[in-house]
């Protein structure tokens, strides 16, 4: 019998003002951020995915904003998310060095509740937008 064990993922919540940002492709929604690798520190790896990802230098540690962990309903996944959050100054215009489909959105309070995210996502999105 093998033993599964959850993945652990990193990831960001980028906010200006009452804004936070998420992206969009097809019918995924999450937030910048991606997998831990071997080896690697929590913050390493957040540094790597989003130059990866967005070409964004993180240059500042930024806050633990929220940890959690998701279960799929087929009981396949598990994934353990640590959620970090950075205040910008001015909303920065991303777009993704590896998916061109994916597009990223600037969401107030009341904007996030309507999304119909994830439970838990709904909660920390709502927390940071309300910090």
């Amino acid at each position: 019998m093998s033993k599964k064990n959850p993945e652990v993922s990193v990831k960001i919540v980028f906010k200006c003002g009452s804004k936070v940002l998420y992206q969009k492709s097809n019918h995924l929604r999450d937030i910048p951020g991606g997998h831990i690798e071997f080896g690697e520190t929590i913050l390493e790896a957040l540094k790597r995915e989003l130059k990866e990802e967005l070409g964004y230098e993180l240059k500042i540690e930024p806050n633990l904003l929220y940890a959690w962990s998701y279960v799929s309903r087929s009981k396949n996944t598990h994934g353990v998310y640590v959620v970090y959050i950075i205040n910008l100054k001015k909303e920065i215009k991303f777009s993704s060095l590896e998916d061109p489909f994916l597009e990223f959105i600037w969401l107030d309070k009341s904007e996030i509740k309507i999304q119909n995210f994830l439970p838990e996502m709904e909660k920390f999105l709502l927390m940071a937008a309300e910090s």
